[in-house]
């Protein structure tokens, strides 16, 4: 016998069951048993307001539940009712809950053979007509939804377990850019006939469920899909606990994208939260395995020809977001304005947008100098922001939680909290189980001082992955205690949010342990601070925060701790509306434009930098020399972020000689002391040959320049010797992967282990990747004039060169030679360190600077 109560909707009729929702033709809509309990108690009160309060008395009885509970349940029947708009299921403000009908009838139930029929004995309500009008396709859409992705049923006669046919349906807009996923069990996919446990169904049934609330995934029956997630199930010793073992296999390779084990307990819910944590695992944007992938493996592809789900795997990055760089901007940039062009009403493609004009308010990312450094030059963009999320909005079907992640970000960069949480409340209701988003979404209100709704929202996140959550989950629960005054809890939330690789660790350290009375640990944190991101200061970190929308109060405390742990100042940060400090500057050289820093007074000091660097390089030394000299470092041309005034026709030493001279000349500033690294040498020595009046000194760290070891027969034979460890650089320069060529680069020009690039520094990698591409054209050896020891005998400025007592034989009898052919040079051996030594060895390089240009003022 069905239920007495139904719902009409058009021509069909919806009977709510203790397990399921049944329409009159047989179709099944699969929701959570507390979700139906809400839809059945809303509908015996439709049109009327239900609170809070009534709902958890008569759905959780004496059960102590969060309000997260509800609002999933609440997301639940929306989707299952194809409420997107929230016309038929009202959310009424600070009262409850509200079903709208415009016609009831109430009599005595018949069995479920008369249920069909008209007038007979029902309880039944309508839907009001001006909501269902807007959904003509609703009664299809209610019949298939969720069955259409991958159903599973076991016949009562039998143990076999038995796939259902997939029902395919018009998918709604942007489907077609998910990538395709079956859910199966792995005895299935070897055509084992294994019996199937009760367990492993009902597993599998609700990762369809919560696979189904990403629309990053589409889920289709095993012949079409790009990725197949096999769910295999092993007991642990006692028929009370089994372990659930996933795989995700990416079909077109047959290759193992992602493999985790999870531990199924007798607790309540135990199936339900393993499915939601392994969905999150599998399909949440931008983090999730199935991203991952996609960013890996379209890595070397052109922009133009990445597909749509590729393109968002890049739009769903966010370069520096956490404190760390993970490059993706760029390709974000340039796939998404590709994307758009072609398609300008893909709603996701506006909404993550929405989120890079988000990401270059923020952080400057992808923008050139001086926007980048600038904040002031980069105040449109979160107006850009917002009329970016609003479109995609317009465009979408209400669907997709990505549209509300790009619309919170929008509104986030504007300080625009309400209209912020509201948006993070819409993305919540459609997926309300993706940890990242709620972690992501907690944070962001934390930080505008709404710790108690960030904190329930992170808290949340945590509880559905206890496991492989992000260290920084934490750092708004930390800032919470920090912001109350409970600075031990603070320092220890802090540590469990700890990443040694992370600047912004080691700040939080640094302003939370003078409140413990612990200064000498919070000096030791500015160190490593300055180390992860070189010249920080303590403008710089009020700027940080008062961008991330942090109040003033807060910003008071960190403020004075920093000043008392001894952060340096650089600029007026006295009114917080207006924080002023050192930002890059843009000058005219020679036809193209050069970006530059130039802090502080007294002796100029300027600075050039080597390969696959540009004036950044040098952010180590910014601090000690502007104390009381003119600290000046730029990038040479097709080095930094200015667009390249041509295709690398230019690229010569000629041309960087050129624009060096040009560049004092232009600034006014010579003679100056010039200081260089690498192939920076070759500029610097050029020019101390040829405008010998523009320097005043010259400090040399291992100048490197080939052309310097020819002639000599015992020099000849250690460069082929180094020549040879250039072959994988190589092979990576014909693939034109010059990412891969710029990080081989530096794992031989620092002599680190394989793959030891990846753990350097996250500004160092950022430089690298930053100015990879300038590798395609050629050596900064080509020009009209080889330096050779004949050439160095011009030289008449005092000059200092410094090598590592550990760098390889062949740069280091380049250095010696360098010594051995500039007049009255001064050689000088750095222990413990290799051609690495000026971001390895800062305090001892910075006092050989500081020395030699007090001695030739």
């Amino acid at each position: 016998m069905k239920s007495a109560l139904y719902l009409q909707l058009g021509h069909h009729r919806y009977y709510p069951q203790p397990q399921k929702l049944l329409s009159d033709d047989g179709g099944e809509l699969s929701l959570r048993p507390q979700s139906l309990r809400v839809l059945q108690l809303l509908a015996e009160h439709a049109g009327e307001v239900v609170s809070k309060d009534e709902i958890f008395a008569a759905v959780w009885r004496d059960v102590v539940v969060s309000d997260d509970s509800l609002v999933q349940c609440i997301g639940d029947i929306r989707r299952a009712l194809g409420d997107s708009k929230h016309k038929i299921l009202k959310t009424v403000p600070r009262r409850g809950y509200k079903l709208v009908a415009e016609q009831r009838r109430e009599v005595t139930p018949q069995p479920e053979s008369g249920l069909s029929a008209a007038g007979g004995g029902e309880r039944w309500l309508t839907l009001t007509r001006q909501h269902v009008s807007r959904y003509p396709a609703v009664a299809a859409v209610l019949s298939m939804l969720f069955l259409t992705l991958i159903v599973w049923l076991w016949p009562s006669s039998g143990p076999e377990f038995v796939a259902a046919a997939y029902k395919k349906e018009p998918a709604p807009a942007g489907d077609s850019y998910a990538s395709t996923l079956s859910v199966q069990p792995a005895s299935a996919a070897s055509a084992d006939n294994t019996v199937v446990s009760d367990a492993l169904k009902a597993l599998l049934q609700e990762l369809q469920v919560a696979l189904g609330r990403y629309r990053s995934v589409k889920l289709v029956d095993d012949d079409s899909a790009e990725y197949r997630l096999l769910v295999d199930e092993h007991h642990l010793g006692d028929k009370s606990s089994a372990q659930m073992t996933l795989q995700l296999k990416y079909v077109p390779e047959s290759a193992t994208v992602f493999a985790e084990s999870y531990e199924l307990d007798a607790q309540d819910n135990a199936v339900q939260k393993v499915a939601i944590r392994a969905a999150a695992a599998v399909a949440s944007p931008g983090v999730g395995a199935i991203g991952r992938h996609l960013l890996a493996s379209s890595r070397l592809k052109p922009v133009e020809e990445l597909t749509p789900a590729e393109c968002y795997s890049y739009g769903y990055g966010c370069t520096k977001c956490s404190g760390e760089e993970d490059n993706v901007d760029w390709r974000a940039k340039a796939c998404l304005a590709n994307l758009l062009e072609k398609n300008p009403k893909d709603a996701k493609g506006w909404a993550l947008q929405a989120g890079l004009y988000t990401h270059q308010y923020l952080f400057g990312s992808t923008l050139s100098e001086p926007e980048r450094s600038n904040l002031k030059l980069r105040q449109h963009l979160p107006g850009k922001a917002i009329e970016a999320a609003n479109k995609a909005e317009a465009l979408s079907d209400g669907t997709d939680s990505s549209i509300y992640w790009g619309m919170a970000q929008a509104y986030y960069a504007s300080c625009q909290v309400d209209k912020m949480q509201a948006a993070i409340e819409r993305g919540l209701e459609i997926n309300p189980d993706d940890p990242n988003l709620l972690a992501v979404f907690g944070n962001w209100l934390s930080y505008t001082g709404r710790w108690k709704e960030g904190g329930r929202l992170t808290r949340r996140a945590l509880e559905i992955e206890p496991q492989k959550h992000k260290k920084w989950w934490w750092m708004g629960l930390a800032k919470a205690h920090y912001a109350r005054g409970e600075n031990e809890l603070a320092y220890q939330t802090f540590l469990t949010s700890f990443n040694e690789r992370n600047w912004l660790s080691h700040l939080q350290m640094a302003y939370t342990l003078p409140y413990l009375g612990r200064v000498e640990e919070a000096q030791a944190a500015l160190r490593e601070l300055q180390r992860h991101s070189p010249g920080f200061t303590v403008e710089k970190a009020l700027e940080f925060y008062k961008v991330f929308c942090f109040g003033d109060e807060f910003l008071d405390k960190m403020k004075q701790a920093l000043l008392y742990a001894g952060l340096p100042s650089r600029g007026d940060s006295g009114n917080y509306d207006d924080i002023r400090l050192p930002t890059a500057k843009t000058l005219s050289v020679n036809g193209t434009n050069v970006e530059y820093m130039d802090v502080g007074q007294g002796e100029p000091v300027l600075f050039v930098h080597g390969t696959v660097s540009d004036y950044r390089t040098w952010g180590h030394y910014f601090l000690p020399v502007s104390e009381k000299h003119r600290y000046i470092s730029y990038s040479r041309r097709y080095f930094g972020t200015q667009p390249w005034p041509d295709n690398g026709e230019q690229w010569s030493s000629d041309t960087f000689v050129a624009d060096l001279i040009g560049f004092i000349e232009a600034l006014d500033i010579g003679p100056v002391h010039l200081v260089s690294w690498s192939s920076g040498g070759i500029v610097t020595n050029l020019a101390a040959v040829q405008r010998p009046d523009l320097i005043k000194s010259s400090i040399h760290y291992e100048p490197v320049a080939n052309s310097i070891m020819t002639g000599n027969e015992a020099d000849e034979s250690l460069q082929q010797d180094w020549f040879r460890k250039w072959d994988k650089w190589q092979q990576f320069i014909d693939q034109g992967d010059t990412e891969g060529a710029a990080a081989e680069l530096i794992n031989v020009v620092f002599e680190l282990p394989e793959g030891g690039f990846q753990d350097e520094t996250e500004i160092t990698k950022e430089l690298v990747l930053d100015n990879a591409e300038n590798l395609l054209l050629g050596s900064t050896g080509k020009g009209s004039i080889q330096i050779d020891c004949q050439y160095l005998q011009g030289i008449r400025a005092p000059t200092l060169i410094v090598y590592g007592a550990k760098t390889n034989p062949y740069w280091t009898r380049m250095s010696q030679k360098f010594g051995e052919c500039t007049p009255g040079a001064k050689l000088v051996v750095m222990d413990g360190t290799n051609h690495k030594g000026p971001i390895e060895k800062v305090s001892e390089f910075s006092s050989l600077i500081l020395d030699f240009v007090d001695q030739h003022q």
